[in-house]
Formats: C-alpha cells, structure tokens, sequence
C-alpha cells in the first residue's frame, strides 16, 4: 500500500502527472493516493487512461449478477434423461460461491465453467427419472461480492418412459379364417397403438396393392388390391412393421381368407315339372308343381296358366328349388293348359319358359256307336272277298263286342282290331257266297272300356257281287290337294278350335283297315296317333295336334291298300304334300319415304282455322291454349305406319296388333273432364300427305282406342289396334299399304285458361330410337 503516498505527490507537485505522462507513471507507480491528489485530480486520471485501466480510480461494482440463459429452457418437456445443465449468467461469477440444487435428489459431477466464468455445465451423475418435472434452484456472487437475490429457479419436465411394448394386430376385415369374402375387398387393419406408417409392409403373394390410407392416429388402415383377386381361392396375408417406438410387429403376423365363388350367370332352368311338358290324359285333380336347377327367388316367380283354374298360394320346398301351388279348383276335363312362367335366381338370373299339356276326358258316360261299316249299310255288288268292318266312335272291349257278332248267313270271323280298339275286323278265309244277301248283326253285349253298351243292336245288310271285282283302285282327290300352300292349321278360325283334317277320296270302297294301316304321315313326325272316319269312298284323317304353322306336312299310303276284293291300290304307294299357313310376329314402324306424315295440327277446336306442324320429332295431343287470346289452341297429333313387310304376303289374316306410344312430357292437366279424360288413338286414312283438310278427319267406322289417362311420364303406352290394323291390310291397295292414327283428346276443346293441358310423344323422327312408336302385329299368310 506505499504505492499511493509517494507516486500520488511527485504526480502533482513537480509535474510528473502531465498530460504527457505523468499521469501514466504517477498512477501506476504509486497506487494512486486520493487525498495526495495522485491520479483523478492531477492528471493521473482517465485521460490518459492511468486512473481507470490500473488503479482504483472507477465506482465499486454493486450490480447484482442474474441467470440469462439454461438448458433445459424453463418450462422445457420431453427432455432427454440423459441431458446436462447449462446455467448461463450476466457476469463473470465467483464460481466457489455457486451453489445449485434440483429436486428429486439429482447429483451431479464436477462442474465445469468456461473460460470467463459466466456458464457452468453440470452433468447428472445418473441418468434423469423419466417422466419429472424436476426444479432447478442457482445461487452465488459475482466476483465483486454481488450475490444473485432472490435465488433463481426454473422448471424442465423429462421424457416419457420408453415404449417397449410389442404392437399387435388386434382386428382385420375380412376376419381371420373367413370365407366367401368379394373378390374386390378392401382390406382394413387396426392396430393396437399407432404405427410408423412408412414401416408397414402388408403382403399376399402375387398381389399387388394400391396406396394405403391410415385413420385413427395411424391405428387403422386400409389397403385394397389394384385387380379384384381371384374367385375361390385361399389367400394369406402377412404383415410387418413397427410402432412409433420403433417396436416390432411380431413375425409372422397376418390372417388367412377365402373368396367367394364366381359370380353366378348361369339362368336357372325348369328342370322337371308335374304335369310334365306335352303331357296327355292329366287327372284333373293333379296339383302343379315345377323344379328348377337352382334356388329361386321366391318372390319374382310369376306363374300363369291358360284357362286359368286359380292356382291359389305357392308352398316352397327343397331349398326353394321346387314350387307347389294348392289350387282349390281341379282342372277342366279334355283342356289344353299352357303354363307361362318367369322368375329370377338368387344371383338375379332370368327365366322365362312355357310349357303345356292335356288334362284327361270326362268321365265316360256316353254309350259307344257304330260311325260306319265296310261294307255300307244297304250295299250291293259287294265283292265276296269283302271282309266285314265296323268303325266305333271310342275304344271297345274286343272280346265282348266280337262276341256280340252274329251274320245270317253264318260268317266264319277271323277278328283282328286296330291299336286303338276302334276298328274291327272280320276277316274270312273262304270267300262269300256270290249274289247273297247277308244280315250281320251287332248286339248290345258289345261295350266299351266304361262297360257302356251301344244303345241299340247294329244290324248291317249288304248284297254280295255275282261276279269277282278285278278293277284296282285309285286316289281321286285329297284335301288339302297336292302342293297346297297355306293349307288351314285348324277347322276353325284364330289360333284355337281342332287340328285340321287330311280327307282322300278314292275311285271306289276300300277296305278300311287296309287303307288306316297304309296311312302315315312322313313329316312331321308324331302325327300318326290321330283317328279315321269314312264317309263312302272318302277316308278323313285328324291328326292328334296341331301342325306348326308353315309346316310341310308329307302324307303317304303304302301299297297294303285295297278295295273291298282285295285290288291294291294303283300306283301305291302315293304320296303327297301340302304348306300349312305361315305366321309371324313384326315391328312396324313408318319409314324415311313417309317421314313428313308424322307430325301433329294445332287448331281451333272445330278446325276452322289451322296450322300443320309436319315431320316433327314429337307429336302432340291436348289443349295447346297459353295466352290471353284464344287462337289455335287444340292440338292433334297424326302417326302413320308401314304395313309393306306384311301386305307383300298373299292372303294375310291379323290376328293381334299393339299400338306402342312412348309419352315423353306432359303439361297443365290434360286428363279432366272437360277434356274427356283421356287421349285416344282414333283410325284414319289421311292419305300420303298431311294437310289442312285432315283436322277434322273422322275415324273409320268411329274406331278409337284409349292411350293414356295418366299424366305420369316418362312411360310407354300401349293399345290393342287389331281391328284397324285388319282392316287396313285388307284394304291395302286402297291406303297404300298403311296405317294411320290421330292422337287427340275425345272433347278435342280447350278450357281457354292460360296454361296448356297436353302431353306429347314421339314419333318416327325422334332421334331416339326408342322413342318412336310402332305396331307389334301377329299375322298367318300362304
């Protein structure tokens, strides 16, 4: 301390603490004494930097140090248990004084300071509890003396103890072990804890997958195959990957399914049913039932049955593949009953079929009768070969009605019968005697499979030839004649009635069970069951059904058949062939050449005043008023229809014919009162052109036909046109091949409102095929 007494004088006094210099030694040397006047007074102060830099000549340093900056931050989470402690602080510290204390009991090592002793770092001597938050409190003194007040503390909260638990699968769509799942799945997995996204590998072998999606905090995912996978086969599915912790599906994670069958597109079928197809001679009180090849939807079978019986209410069976209906009424004796079906599977297949048959007669109760003789009743000239034969109306009991045949004179039979035990025959072996009268007599023992007797005995008288017969027999006529065409397919008109009858005419009496034997039909086949009568020299056949139509019917008679003596046939065997009427079902609709005919006339209700809108692509009928001034406001529509591909046939007969409209839009209420309540299709014939004079046209023979009552729309309407459209075809040299139809309501007013009551539809120049309308006719023809 002598320093400051004697450098601090020699400074002041003698000048040594000049501005030059003296300040700087005197300062330096002698400590700088205050009252000798050493450095601030004389110079050897700060301007020359000898006060401040060396000596004692600054203020004392009071301030306080402070902590500016840690790590862990305050309030900091998630802090790694590993982690050391930075305390950072405003100035240099006296780092003997720093003392610092966390919570939890954490020790820590020696510290370690930087070089200016404003940062300490602190390292645990043992890793951080997990999952803490642990206080950090700072204490000490700058190394002036100044001690940190208050002491300072600050918070951190450590990490959260460390995922070591194993993920797992804990549910999968489809199921584990499942089957008949879709071919074009998706497949969802969740997982019992979030999962590393870009780590999970979902695999099946040869099957590639689209980009999966994650949901529920990247628990759940789903994932589907870019190609539906294949039907019927087993596929396993693996699955790798690992949580957020990083922890590892376990190997050998995944699940096993089986897909389902191949769609089904095979239409089911009516395997069997009862009565079966084609089925004659029915019991009337056999209940229908039908099997199908697989199991139905029970609800879309739809079963009619022509003449309808009332089939009451179908019972289900054998896995919904067979149908019984519990009818309460029985069938009707000797009716053909056609049952029309259709229906779906369960995989929505179609079937649609139809199918007949014939239920039994009634009960006999008619006595059986002789329909004719060979030879007639009353003949003469018989020849004495002539073997005697009766014809019965129904089958016979052979043994009592050749036990009912007595022949004055006496005539030693040789009986013989045909398969249907209507025709006997007796044959003899020594001729009869020639220029005799004979009286054969069939009593009432003879009866029919009922036990039914002829009402009266038969008594057949004849005269037989002086002279033997040696001339041959020919074929006369037939009917239908050689190459016929268009031959009937009935012996009544329309669809239904009897087959039609093949009748041969020959040159004299024949023996009839001679010439029935030598009948057949060649074609078709399965015509030869049919039944015979005779009248004279003519032979008439009814075939057991009806031919189909255009069907080429060939008759033959072999050469078995001979006259009453036995002449064969000349030329036999003949034969011959004839065309049954042909039939056909067509769309008609008009054509290009007859475009401008369809199209439609808005007028005043009596037509005094009219507009012709021709070749529309829509034609309308209703009120067309709209505005305050009633003016053409009745519209008409007109369609025609070309009827070429029908009348280029000769001797057509219609037998059905459907106008098909499709009503595109309706508008207003067209379809009250005061309009008549519907729109109607009236027959007309306005010619080849479409002009003014046709808005008051009157139908031919006020034939009209309703359309529609409804003003729902779009739909498709229908109605049954068939006597205008016969009409037409037998007038159609006169209406140039065509049929023609105007479209109107049947009041034809207005209600002179201001909103249009019509509906329009289209015709034949909608660009919309389907909604142009046409005819559906049924037609026979040569």
């Amino acid at each position: 301390m002598i320093g400051p007494r004697t450098g601090g004088g020699g400074g002041s006094e003698t000048g040594g603490g000049s501005a030059t210099g003296g300040g700087s030694g005197g300062g330096s040397a002698t400590g700088g004494g205050s009252e000798t006047g050493g450095g601030t007074a004389t110079g050897g102060g700060s301007a020359t930097g000898g006060g401040a830099a060396t000596g004692g000549g600054s203020a004392p340093d009071t301030t306080a140090p402070l902590v500016i900056a840690t790590t862990p931050t305050n309030a900091s989470t998630s802090v790694s248990v590993n982690t050391s402690l930075d305390i950072t602080f405003s100035e240099p510290m006296n780092t003997a004084t720093v003392v610092y204390v966390t919570t939890n009991n954490v020790t820590y090592g020696a510290p370690t300071w930087n070089g200016d002793n404003t940062r300490i770092t602190l390292k645990p001597t043992a890793a951080l509890p997990f999952n803490t938050m642990l206080t950090v409190t700072v204490g000490g003194q700058d190394v002036a003396g100044n001690g940190i007040s208050p002491a300072y503390s600050y918070t951190f909260t450590t990490e959260a103890t460390p995922d070591t638990t194993q993920p797992t699968l804990i549910e999968t769509q489809p199921t584990d072990g499942g089957v008949g799942v879709p071919v074009s799945t998706e497949l969802l997995f969740t997982f019992s804890e979030p999962m590393n996204p870009a780590s999970v590998m979902v695999a099946i072998p040869s099957v590639v997958f689209g980009t999966p999606t994650w949901a529920d905090n990247n628990t759940q995912l789903s994932i589907a195959p870019n190609a539906p996978l294949q039907p019927s086969t087993s596929y396993q599915v693996t699955v790798t990957g690992s949580d957020v912790a990083g922890n590892m599906l376990s190997a050998g994670t995944g699940f096993s399914f089986t897909t389902a069958a191949p769609p089904d597109t095979t239409a089911p079928t009516l395997v069997s049913s009862d009565p079966t197809s084609n089925e004659m001679n029915v019991p009337v009180t056999r209940r229908l039932s039908l099997t199908f090849s697989e199991p139905m939807n029970t609800s879309a079978l739809q079963v009619t049955v022509d003449p309808d019986p009332g089939l009451g209410a179908p019972t289900w069976s054998l896995g919904d593949t067979k149908v019984t209906f519990a009818q309460t009424d029985d069938w009707d004796f000797s009716t053909s009953e056609t049952v029309t079906l259709s229906g779906l599977d369960l995989a929505g297949n179609a079937l649609s079929t139809t199918f007949k048959f014939t239920t039994e007669a009634p009960p006999d109760t008619t006595a059986p009768t002789v329909t004719s003789t060979s030879p007639d009743l009353g003949a003469t000239g018989v020849p004495t070969q002539t073997a005697i034969e009766f014809n019965f109306s129904e089958p016979m009991n052979t043994a009592s009605t050749q036990a009912a045949f007595t022949s004055t004179p006496a005539i030693a039979c040789n009986f013989t019968w045909n398969a249907a035990r209507t025709l006997m025959v007796c044959s003899h072996g020594t001729p009869l005697n020639a220029g005799a009268s004979y009286t054969v007599t069939l009593g009432n023992g003879a009866v029919d499979d009922a036990g039914l007797s002829i009402a009266t005995p038969y008594v057949l008288t004849f005269v037989t030839a002086s002279a033997p017969d040696v001339t041959n027999p020919t074929v006369v006529s037939t009917s239908p004649t050689k190459g016929a065409v268009g031959a009937p397919r009935a012996r009544f008109a329309g669809i239904r009635g009897y087959p039609a009858q093949i009748s041969v005419t020959f040159s004299e009496r024949m023996s009839q069970a001679s010439v029935q034997g030598a009948f057949s039909i060649v074609s078709p086949t399965g015509f030869n069951g049919g039944t015979f009568s005779w009248s004279g020299n003519t032979m008439t056949y009814t075939p057991p059904d009806f031919f189909d139509w255009g069907q080429v019917v060939q008759v033959r008679i072999n050469t078995g058949a001979t006259d009453l003596a036995g002449n064969p046939l000349t030329d036999a065997p003949v034969t011959f062939s004839y065309r049954i009427r042909r039939r056909d079902t067509v769309t008609v609709t008009n054509n290009a050449a007859n475009a401008a005919l369809d199209g439609y006339i808005y007028g005043t209700s009596n037509c005094s005043s009219a507009t012709v809108a021709t070749g529309s692509s829509v034609t309308y009928a209703g009120d067309r008023y709209f505005s305050a001034t009633p003016t053409l406001n009745v519209y008409r529509g007109y369609l025609t229809f070309s009827l070429a591909n029908i009348t280029q046939y000769a001797n057509v007969d219609v037998d059905s014919a459907f106008l098909y409209l499709d009503k595109l839009y309706c508008n207003g209420s067209p379809f009250t009162a005061t309009f008549g309540g519907s729109i109607n299709a009236y027959h007309v014939n306005y010619g080849p052109a479409l002009d003014l004079a046709d808005c008051n046209i009157l139908p031919i023979n006020n034939r009209q036909y309703t359309v529609t009552n409804s003003a729902t729309y779009p739909s498709v309407h229908s109605a049954n046109v068939t006597s205008a459209v016969a009409e037409d075809v037998t007038n159609f040299v006169n209406r140039g091949s065509r049929s023609q139809f105007q479209l109107r309501t049947p009041n034809a007013v207005s209600d002179n409102d201001t909103t249009g009551d019509y509906c329009y539809f289209g015709t034949y120049n909608n660009a919309t095929s389907t909604n142009r309308p046409y005819l559906s006719v049924t037609f026979t023809y040569d």
